[in-house]
């Protein structure tokens, strides 16, 4: 494989700007996949935030919901 060959992509495909498409035409195929996967990586945390977030949200309301029903059956076992 020809280590300096120009790669050539649709740019809308790939979510690039006209600029972004121009100045990877230039790059050697390494950079180009290497400069697409450092963007792919730049939005991960605010992601990995979202999924922790719901995850957490999740585990609260199901712990909330689990002692609510162990304060009702201690309750009961009070009053037996």
């Amino acid at each position: 494989m020809d280590k300096t060959k120009n790669v050539k992509f649709a740019a809308p495909t790939l979510g690039l700007t006209n600029k972004d498409a121009d100045d990877m035409i230039q790059m050697d195929e390494k950079t180009v996949v290497l400069h697409l996967l450092e963007r792919c990586v730049d939005g991960i945390e605010n992601q990995f935030k979202n999924v922790l977030m719901n995850h957490e949200t999740d585990f609260m309301a199901a712990y909330r919901g689990h002692m609510t029903r162990v304060k009702k059956e201690l309750e009961y076992l009070k009053n037996k």
